[in-house]
């Protein structure tokens, strides 16, 4: 079974954090290891965490990095670990019990994909799609993200190819980090994704 660490990314939010945390916790998937990056948060996160979920590695940094130099600083700890797979995960998402046992399947069934992403929703409106990922338009770059704001009647439901995964839950190997390398750092926040994916074409 292949490992995977799933790296949270928080600054302060503790409320959204802990659910976050316990749905990743309720996986069917099991090998794996959570690691919470903890942008320097004023409010109590890192004694709430150690608290409630005492198996969880946090990583706290000493000042805010922004969203970017965080996830950078949980897949250098996830790459110095030869994790196979790292899932990134905004701390305000709640994950399916098999989120992460469908991606990794997904993921070993086309070694050659860098990255799987999972249907998004709406947290108010959980039929409503925040995103399936996009397409990029070669002639203007623009993204077109056709998923967006559909109610799901199954419409997606077979993978597809595309061009644009938002890092608010997105499945990456060990092998692309390697090859293409981390999330510029230049963009603190927004556009950092966008980038990444470019780069992998």
């Amino acid at each position: 079974m292949k490992s995977v660490c799933v790296i949270v990314t928080a600054w302060n939010q503790v409320d959204k954090t802990i659910p976050c945390l316990a749905s990743i916790l309720a996986q069917t998937y099991q090998n794996l290891l959570v690691l919470l990056v903890n942008n320097n948060s004023e409010d109590d996160t890192v004694e709430q965490v150690s608290k409630n979920f005492p198996m969880v590695e946090i990583l706290d940094l000493p000042k805010n990095l922004g969203p970017t130099g965080g996830y950078n600083a949980g897949f250098r700890r996830a790459l110095s670990k030869k994790f196979d797979y790292i899932f990134l995960l905004n701390n305000d998402t709640l994950l399916a019990s098999d989120c992460v046992e469908k991606l990794v399947d997904e993921a070993n069934d086309s070694p050659e994909i860098g990255l799987v992403m999972p249907k998004i929703y709406y947290a108010d409106e959980p039929q409503r799609i925040w995103s399936i990922g996009g397409w990029a338009n070669s002639w203007n770059l623009e993204i077109v993200r056709p998923g967006d704001n559909q109610i799901d009647n199954g419409q997606w439901e077979k993978p597809i190819d595309i061009d644009d995964a938002p890092f608010c839950a997105v499945l990456l190997s060990r092998r692309i980090l390697e090859e293409v390398g981390l999330p510029d750092e230049g963009f603190f926040l927004y556009y950092e994704d966008l980038d990444f994916v470019v780069r992998l074409d």
